[in-house]
């Protein structure tokens, strides 16, 4: 799990995470704008079957925290595949904030 903070609001980081996510090959399978959840799958390839990204992101006064969690449920793919990814969605949403 990655985490990563940020000086902007929740529905900031829910609207660039959205369009970050979509261009990564995540699709959006739920969005929970009340509990600050993000729940995404990746696409039907072969070895991202099963690939999962839970992103949790909490408001506290200015500061935003976002924390991203990847899966993969049937363990096909390479090894260590999800952390690269985590680091990879934290960084391109600094970028784009």
């Amino acid at each position: 799990m990655q985490k990563g903070t940020f000086h902007c609001t929740k529905h900031a980081v829910i609207n660039a995470l959205t369009d970050l996510l979509h261009r990564e090959g995540f699709y959006i399978r739920d969005i929970n704008d009340r509990k600050g959840f993000i729940y995404a799958q990746q696409g039907l390839r072969f070895l991202a079957l099963g690939r999962t990204c839970l992103i949790r992101i909490t408001e506290d006064a200015e500061v935003v925290e976002v924390e991203v969690k990847c899966s993969n449920k049937l363990r096909i793919g390479v090894p260590g595949i999800t952390g690269s990814i985590e680091r990879k969605i934290l960084q391109r949403l600094k970028d784009e904030l």
